[in-house]
């Protein structure tokens, strides 16, 4: 044991034994007794300790992290600072997860057997005729599975709700049971969810990261600096230079999309008319989501699309579609914003993609190539043509950095009136999603005329 001069607990100045952490073991002698101004700050001192060492131990006792609380109290962090390894935490261990098993979280609990005894269209019959007692009987079972997903994502449905659970393990072609009379039942379980379907018909989801089967909000964190290295001198101490967070934020928004079916396919109790109203579906919302990506406004209840997020790089073109110049640009802006990876790309539409076959690289030079390139590519980069991009507009970047959420439950709702006068029903599914992006130097946007948000 050592004797050391120091405060204790009230604020007094004191000549104590202390022990080899520099705890009091006794005090020897009180030689300045505190005013009443250094024991109040004395008193704010500990309050703000133990508030602190409460708040880390309630957020570990709540996520279950207690080695993380304990570890965060012995260096003195903040509760700030626990959330964001937490978040950190939560969006690695997401990311990781094949989409499968991200978009079982958001599932009620049907067994395999009670999942393929689903029924779309047995759902859209009983919709469309809420009168008949027939249709609303054979329907009780995808009723009562609608208030289970509506208890689960806590949220009423517009018409009845498809459970994750349907759409992540049978929302698929189906075949009617051995025996006359017998249920629409699916012959097996797919293993690919509905989001994985959906992937397959739209460039979107085939490229950017996608995160399903969420429940409530989300947030994930973010560095938007990095840390910087200083050379010091002998003796010197480098500056303080963590990196700045921030967390990018995302909350259902409702996306809409419809499909027609006539009168006879309604009654048709088949396994091809479940597939094709089930594709018609995955078909329009592709559509939706593809044109989100890009050009949601961000206002109106919809998510902020890529034309709209500040701060993304801007090419003026020269003319309506770019030079091989201005393609080679757009990389370039990445690169020197040190946001180029592997895998990047352009997305065009047919029209770019005509003019990019018909263009040389460099006019006037003998033997110039193309811009467009072997391999589907331009200059070395991959391409998606899709006309769900505007005249004019060319896109660039780092797909994987663009995050699209999606929140499990698909609502469905039935109109049978803006057809009646041809006997058709029209399906109108709500899938909530949300868009952001998690570096905004990984995209370049091209245009003749407007540029992008700066």
């Amino acid at each position: 044991m050592n004797e050391k001069i120091l405060r204790d607990g009230s604020g007094n100045l004191v000549r104590a034994k202390v022990d080899e952490t520099g705890a009091i073991i006794e005090i020897l002698e009180v030689i300045e007794r505190a005013g009443a101004e250094a024991q109040a700050a004395q008193q704010r001192g500990q309050e703000a300790e133990r508030s602190r060492v409460r708040a880390l131990t309630e957020l570990g006792n709540s996520y279950g992290a207690t080695d993380l609380a304990l570890r965060c109290i012995a260096e003195g962090k903040a509760p700030d600072d626990m959330q964001r390894e937490l978040l950190a935490k939560y969006a690695q261990q997401r990311a990781a997860k094949p989409m499968a098993e991200q978009v079982r979280e958001a599932e009620v609990g049907l067994t395999d057997r009670e999942v393929r005894n689903y029924s779309l269209m047995r759902a859209v019959r009983a919709l469309a005729n809420p009168l008949n007692a027939s249709f609303q009987k054979d329907a009780a079972f995808e009723f009562e599975c609608s208030r289970a997903a509506t208890d689960k994502l806590g949220k009423e449905s517009r018409g009845i709700m498809i459970p994750a659970d349907v759409l992540n393990r049978a929302f698929s072609t189906t075949t009617p049971a051995a025996g006359a009379g017998s249920n629409i039942v699916a012959q097996s379980l797919l293993s690919d969810s509905f989001i994985e379907l959906l992937r397959n018909k739209t460039w979107a989801l085939k490229r950017v990261t996608a995160m399903g089967g969420l429940v409530g909000n989300v947030d994930i964190p973010r560095q938007t600096d990095a840390t910087q290295a200083y050379w010091v001198g002998e003796g010197g101490a480098p500056s303080d230079s963590a990196p700045a967070l921030d967390q990018i934020h995302f909350t259902p928004k409702s996306m809409a999309a419809f499909t027609d079916i006539t009168r006879r396919l309604m009654m048709q109790a088949t396994p091809d008319a479940e597939l094709i109203v089930r594709n018609d579906l995955l078909r329009v919302m592709a559509l939706a989501v593809d044109k989100a990506v890009l050009y949601a406004t961000g206002s109106g209840g919809q998510p902020k699309g890529l034309l709209y997020q500040t701060g993304i790089h801007a090419v003026q073109l020269a003319e309506v579609n770019p030079s091989y110049q201005e393609f080679v640009q757009m990389e370039t802006d990445i690169a020197a914003a040190n946001a180029d990876v592997d895998g990047m790309a352009y997305v065009i539409n047919a029209r770019a993609r005509g003019a990019a076959k018909t263009t040389l690289k460099f006019p006037g030079v003998n033997g110039s190539a193309t811009i467009w390139e072997q391999g589907n590519t331009i200059n070395g980069y991959a391409v998606e043509t899709t006309n769900q991009i505007e005249n004019g507009d060319v896109w660039f970047g780092n797909w994987a950095d663009y995050i699209v959420a999606m929140w499990g439950g698909l609502d469905m709702m039935v109109d049978p009136y803006s057809l009646s006068t041809s006997g058709g029903t029209r399906i109108v599914v709500f899938q909530d999603v949300d868009l952001n992006i998690r570096r905004i130097g990984s995209f370049t946007y091209a245009n003749k005329g407007a540029t992008a948000v700066a």
